[in-house]
């Protein structure tokens, strides 16, 4: 992927991310992603459902919608 593809994607996720649109968001995530910390905690992601479901604990509280 070049850099320009790279932050294309980056763009439409954020953008996904700040209109609540989880569908979206999570078409661009991998099935086997990995987000993590700087340090090792409960909250290191180790899949894509994972890293929803921080999302959409996280998020949706602060976009005023139920979750």
């Amino acid at each position: 992927m070049s850099s320009s593809s790279s932050l294309t994607v980056a763009q439409q996720g954020f953008d996904a991310w700040r209109r609540g649109d989880f569908d979206a968001l999570e078409a661009i995530f991998a099935p086997d992603v990995e987000w993590r910390w700087f340090e090792p905690g409960d909250w290191d992601c180790h899949s894509r459902d994972d890293v929803m479901r921080t999302l959409r604990h996280g998020t949706l509280p602060a976009l005023g919608k139920d979750g």
